[in-house]
């Protein structure tokens, strides 16, 4: 059985240990390089808002594989990383064949990867579903700058559920091991049982 990682930023991240993140192959996004100890196997970014002004170094310095959406390739000179293109709707089964959704979270994106990764489990970590600046990521200074609280999250729930179905249909599955996390759509579990 296929058993990988998606990698949310959220604040219960601060609490699972590295040993744990370094199980399983693993897709981290944004700003996952302020995590002391931990590079992940994949690392993905679609939205250039917020991210960090020294952010081409930092990915420069990270060894792993590098998928950025086509708006933060636009806005940024990385080398050495894979160009996606993104679109509006839908789920893509293979992101290198047709555009992938970003489903206003770079987790939906996350997920299309891990489908076409073929991986049978996906562990959600650090996928907390609620933002409250600062204090909603696992280091304080995650953020460079300040936003307010939003309703995207509700923007987000048709897409988990689309992303459930296509994973259920192909008999994998999704776990929320995410502690304190408000996202309901997958079935949640304690971290023991991994």
């Amino acid at each position: 059985m296929n058993v990988g990682l998606v990698i949310g930023n959220g604040g219960s991240l601060a609490e699972m240990p590295l040993e744990f993140l370094k199980r399983y192959p693993s897709i981290g996004s944004n700003h996952i390089f302020l995590l002391e100890g931990f590079t992940p196997t994949f690392y993905t970014a679609i939205d250039p808002m917020g991210l960090a002004t020294d952010f081409e170094s930092r990915l420069a310095n990270m060894h792993c594989i590098k998928l950025l959406g086509r708006r933060v390739f636009n806005r940024f000179s990385p080398k050495n990383v894979l160009r996606i293109e993104t679109g509006k709707d839908g789920f893509s089964k293979n992101l290198f064949q047709t555009k992938a959704c970003e489903g206003w979270t770079v987790t939906y994106f996350n997920l299309q990867l891990a489908y076409y990764l073929k991986w049978d489990v996906v562990l959600l970590v650090g996928v907390d579903h609620w933002a409250k600046g600062n204090q909603s990521h696992f280091v304080d200074n995650y953020i460079q700058q300040d936003f307010e609280d939003s309703d995207m999250n509700d923007l987000t729930l048709p897409y988990y559920n689309m992303a459930k179905a296509m994973f259920e249909k192909a008999g994998r599955t999704i776990v929320n091991l995410s502690k304190w996390s408000a996202l309901d759509v997958f079935e949640k579990q304690d971290i023991g049982l991994w």
